[in-house]
């Protein structure tokens, strides 16, 4: 019950982190009605296989208001790496770099492929969700050829249509984000 406390506080100042332009940014410093993060890596298959189906959700809600980022927190993974990533891919959304953790750390995430979502309430950001995209994988070497629960997809949708949703978070299978 604590973890829900945690995660309905209004969001404090968190710092800034960089975007591929080597600006600093505070990503919470908007007023979209939600922010979606997509934790990635250049090295994790499992992260790179979700790709194609983060690609589909944020075009399915590119109008929706809802601002999408994709955050690299390998601060081993150059620039270029990264660049080389985004062009293999044809990632779209706005990469950040959060080689310090800041956005690990706010947001609680531990692995890559992991999202964590964003509703603008009164008091600014709560988090609503965090967790896997679906639940493709079941655990490492286990997965099935179609999800049966599409989380995000559904947060996405619930929020579109102006529903609440109760905070909730699910074990997201992948590449350790390394501390």
């Amino acid at each position: 019950m604590p973890l829900l406390l945690i995660l309905w506080l209004p969001l404090q100042a968190m710092g800034t982190v960089r975007n591929m332009e080597g600006e600093q940014i505070d990503p919470f410093d908007d007023n979209s009605p939600a922010l979606v993060f997509y934790f990635a890596a250049v090295e994790c298959p499992i992260a790179n296989r979700y790709l194609p189906r983060i690609k589909e959700i944020y075009g399915s809600h590119v109008n929706s208001g809802f601002k999408f980022y994709a955050a690299y927190t390998d601060a081993s993974a150059s620039i270029d790496k990264i660049e080389q990533h985004r062009m293999d891919y044809s990632i779209e959304l706005p990469l950040l770099l959060d080689f310090e953790h800041e956005l690990v750390n706010r947001t609680g995430v531990t692995t890559t492929p992991e999202v964590a979502v964003y509703f603008r309430g009164e008091n600014g950001y709560l988090q609503v969700y965090r967790g896997r995209v679906d639940d493709r994988y079941i655990d490492f070497g286990k997965f099935r050829k179609k999800p049966t629960q599409e989380d995000l997809k559904d947060v996405l949708l619930s929020l579109a249509n102006g529903k609440h949703v109760q905070p909730y978070t699910t074990k997201s299978i992948g590449c350790y984000i390394t501390r």
